[in-house]
């Protein structure tokens, strides 16, 4: 039988150290390794919220962006999370 000429040869020293490194290095990855950990804090105990302000600024175009403007600001107040502010406090 012909030997692998590109593979080195192993003796039965050569793979027990090789064992032996393995077994080292994995119990220091496991040893070293912190575990993954996060805290999370959930409050639930507030049922009141204030709205948040919103500024929806009127689109430009024909009559139907002002319009449109408006719709998107009456919904958004229906809902309750949210306060649209004046459009005639806007800076520019």
């Amino acid at each position: 039988m012909k030997a692998i000429s590109w593979l080195p040869p192993l003796t039965a020293r050569g793979r027990a150290s090789g064992a032996w490194a393995l077994v080292v290095v994995l119990l220091a990855a496991i040893t070293l390794s912190a575990p993954a950990r996060a805290d999370i804090v959930v409050n639930v105990d507030q049922g009141a919220s204030q709205p948040l302000p919103i500024a929806i600024p009127a689109f430009t175009g024909p009559a139907a962006g002002a319009r449109i403007s408006q719709v998107i600001a009456a919904d958004l107040a229906r809902s309750e999370l949210f306060r649209p502010l004046d459009p005639a406090g806007f800076q520019e």
